[in-house]
């Protein structure tokens, strides 16, 4: 029998069949039916995959449940009012707080938020979780309300039924009725809402004239309303009219100049262009106007590590896991940023946190599982690839990771069958082309290779890794002709796109060693000038200049570089090496390198320092989220004390 509280339940209950959580080790869960409430005790594996939230006089219920997710299939329902668990139910065991409340709060405060004991006389697996739980036949429809009312604001309570009965109902009407707040005289949110949603479906399915006049009429309704504003600006991003999209951006925040989802979207738009320092600022302007806006951290950091400022970086995701610890995207970029670093076991526990926030992000298990597979633990990248084929069977990245694998372990069918099946999803996919096609060569198998090859190109002209991968695989085989047609019509495709210059210096590598080096210069020239980061080209041309033993000019063009990224560690790895070669490693040539690299390394901290200065900072963030102890910003690793593990334990 169970107990609860210390004491036996009553005799007069009545028992029944067992309600047990997919894959439980209890035997039963049992329920009772007293005055209308069932209560019942039930085991669930982790991660549940259920969010709580504490109900002011009521207690902790179930708001919402994943669907498909392990508290799903043991019958945890919405509006279930948890009394009492065999252990802390925390982030980590896939249950997550609304209003930023973390599991530490809880346990701390356990009575105020309604969890009121530990089921201390009930065991479970160390996998599973015993949840305690009333249901109630109104708990369902009060939780509804209850998020309803969350959604429409402080409105009365008359206006509150009437455009609730518009928010729950199945279809927008457009043409109803503005309903004024009492207070302000303008529209209520309620209708802002309405109408962003059915633009955003108008917009999905590319009906732009309807979502333009949907948007157009939410800035009508409330200029001050950010979200008409962006709306219209990611739809002209959509279509390439940038210029359009930026004026909207601006037109917003002349509204609302410290409405952080306009800053980071049109930081967004002017990191596209390729206005690097204007998106930091625009980045930055977001972070100081709401401290707690995730998503701007993230842009932040990303921008970071493109220019290879890895530490800030690090911090700009810190920041975001801590403000939303239930941004599963925050801790991607994290582990992501870890292995790049080769902090492996860092980067497992990462990507870990990550799926256990979000075991439906198939681009962690993908990633994850990629990264194993570089590291040789094939089996476990294989179970890996395979959560995220449950999570998305139609992601293609997944597929083709595991296609690779495959094919690299001989299963050479299933592989094929793996890259079909990506292809069929999504035929504009370069990427799925080449290393399919990639994977034939190796075979030698040349004529499916040319095949897949040309049809890559055909449905993705704009992915010019197909050209190149394509281009350098004729070169090898002899056909040298045929290789420069394939440079020549990949520049054509892919015009001024970002990746442009990629085409250029492989083609101007192809030519020097084939002995044209004029040829080869004028095109290693085009791959630095149409390069937004020109430091590879340079080094590229640089290498080829001091191999045929113009030294002299590969210093020129590793000064060029330095002076074009001083910022970039990886280019004055470069030229330090080149002048140890030809100065030797205690040359005064070689001392004096050192220093300029010293001086650039910290000219770019003080930046750096500047630029961190003008963020909040991290007590300000503390204060702002309730109970993240589980975070500490400020060291080099905020998680250095997690547990090596190993790919099975993790």
């Amino acid at each position: 029998r169970y107990q609860r509280l210390g004491q036996d339940v009553a005799p007069a209950q009545t028992w029944r069949g067992a309600r047990v959580g997919q894959g439980s080790s209890v035997a039963g869960s049992h329920e009772a039916v007293q005055a209308g409430v069932q209560r019942m005790e039930m085991a669930v594996k982790k991660p549940l995959g259920m969010r709580l939230s504490q109900v002011e006089g009521r207690g902790l219920y179930v708001e919402e449940v994943t669907a498909g997710g392990n508290a799903a299939k043991a019958g945890i329902k919405v509006g279930d009012r948890v009394y009492g668990s065999s252990e802390v139910p925390d982030y980590a065991s896939g249950t997550s707080f609304d209003r930023g409340t973390t599991y530490m709060a809880v346990y701390k405060r356990s009575s105020s938020y309604g969890l009121e004991k530990f089921l201390s006389n009930v065991q479970a697996a160390g996998d599973k979780i015993i949840v305690g739980l009333e249901r109630a036949p109104e708990g369902r429809a009060f939780m509804e309300q209850m998020r309803a009312r969350e959604r429409l604001g402080a409105v009365d309570s008359a206006l509150s039924a009437k455009v609730m009965q518009k928010l729950l109902g199945p279809d927008v009407v457009e043409g109803a009725e503005v309903i004024p707040a009492p207070s302000t005289g303008r529209a209520l949110k309620i209708n802002i809402d309405l109408l962003s949603f059915s633009a955003k479906r108008a917009l999905i399915a590319k009906n732009y004239d309807k979502a333009e006049s949907l948007y157009q009429r939410c800035i009508q309704l409330d200029p001050f309303d950010g979200r008409g504003w962006l709306g219209l600006a990611n739809m002209f991003s959509k279509k390439k009219i940038f210029p359009k999209a930026r004026e909207y951006l601006i037109g917003g925040l002349s509204r609302n100049d410290q409405n952080p989802f306009l800053l980071q979207a049109l930081g967004v738009l002017e990191q596209r262009v390729g206005n690097m320092e204007q998106a930091r600022s625009r980045f930055e302007q977001a972070t100081r106007a709401d401290p707690n806006h995730a998503a701007s951290w993230v842009s932040l950091g990303k921008l970071e590590e493109r220019f290879r400022r890895i530490n800030k970086a690090r911090q700009c995701y810190a920041l975001a896991a801590k403000v939303d610890p239930k941004n599963y995207y925050a801790w991607h970029c994290l582990a992501v940023l870890e292995e790049g670093q080769d902090n492996i076991e860092i980067a497992r526990v990462l990507f870990r946190k990550c799926a256990e926030i979000n075991p439906n992000n198939a681009a962690v298990w993908q990633s994850w599982g990629t990264m194993e597979r570089r590291l040789g633990n094939v089996d476990y990248a294989r179970g890996l690839y395979k959560k995220g084929l449950e999570a998305n069977p139609k992601n293609t990245w997944v597929l083709q990771g595991l296609a690779v694998l495959e094919w690299g372990k001989g299963n050479v069918d299933e592989a094929k069958s793996l890259f079909e099946k990506a292809i069929r999803l999504r035929p504009d996919d370069g990427g799925v082309y080449q290393a399919y096609a990639t994977c034939m060569r190796k075979q030698k198998r040349v004529s499916e290779a040319r095949r897949i090859f040309r049809e890559g190109v055909k449905q993705a002209k704009e992915h010019s890794p197909l050209y190149q991968a394509w281009a350098l695989m004729e070169a090898d085989l002899g056909q040298t002709a045929r290789a420069r047609d394939l440079f020549q019509q990949g520049v054509w495709d892919v015009a001024r796109g970002r990746s442009l210059h990629t085409i250029w210096q492989a083609w101007g590598l192809f030519e020097a060693k084939n002995g044209n080096l004029d040829m080869a210069r004028e095109y290693l020239a085009k791959a630095v000038d149409s390069a937004r980061k020109p430091a590879p080209s340079y080094v590229a041309w640089a290498t080829l200049e001091e191999k045929i033993g113009r030294v002299a000019r590969a210093r020129q063009l590793f000064e060029k570089a330095v002076a074009e990224e001083p910022d970039n560690d990886s280019l004055w790895g470069s030229y330090e090496a080149f002048v140890k070669r030809h100065n030797g490693a205690v040359s005064d040539e070689a001392s004096k390198l050192y220093q300029r690299r010293v001086v650039a390394e910290i000219k770019k901290n003080v930046e750096n320092r500047a630029v961190t200065e003008s963020l909040p900072s991290t007590t300000d963030v503390d204060q702002s989220v309730e109970g993240n102890e589980e975070l500490v910003i400020g060291q080099p690793l905020f998680w250095s004390e997690s547990p090596t593990l190993t790919p099975k334990e993790a």
